[in-house]
C-alpha cells in the first residue's frame, strides 16, 4: 500500500472578481464620485474601468493599484486631510485669494 502524501492544498478559487459601480468605487477609495462617473475625468486620471452594455463598471484590485500609483490619489488623499491647511484653503475654510 503506498501512502503518498497528498498535494498542497491551493486556496479555493472564489471565481472571477466581482465588478463595481462608480458610487461604490468613490467610497472605497474616499474620491470625489465625479471622477468615476464623468468619462472626462476617468480619461484624464487613466481610471481603469469596463463598459458592459452601456453601464461603467470596475474592479477593486485594479482601482487599488492604480491608485497606489497615481499621484492625483496621492494628492487628493493628502488635501483631504481636515486639519492641512495648505491645499486652498486657510483656516477658516475660506478659499485662498
Amino acid at each position: 500500500m503506498n501512502h503518498e502524501n497528498p498535494s498542497p492544498q491551493t486556496p479555493a478559487d472564489t471565481g472571477p472578481e466581482l465588478m463595481i459601480d462608480a458610487k461604490l468605487s468613490s467610497v472605497a477609495l474616499r474620491l470625489p464620485l465625479y471622477w468615476f462617473s464623468d468619462p472626462a475625468m476617468r480619461a484624464k486620471y487613466r481610471i481603469p474601468h469596463y463598459l458592459i452594455g452601456g453601464l461603467v463598471r470596475y474592479r477593486m484590485s485594479e482601482l487599488h493599484t492604480w491608485a497606489s500609483s497615481n499621484q492625483a490619489v496621492k494628492a487628493h488623499d493628502h488635501c483631504s486631510d481636515p486639519g492641512e491647511l495648505d491645499c486652498g484653503q486657510s483656516d477658516t475654510g475660506v478659499p485662498h485669494a
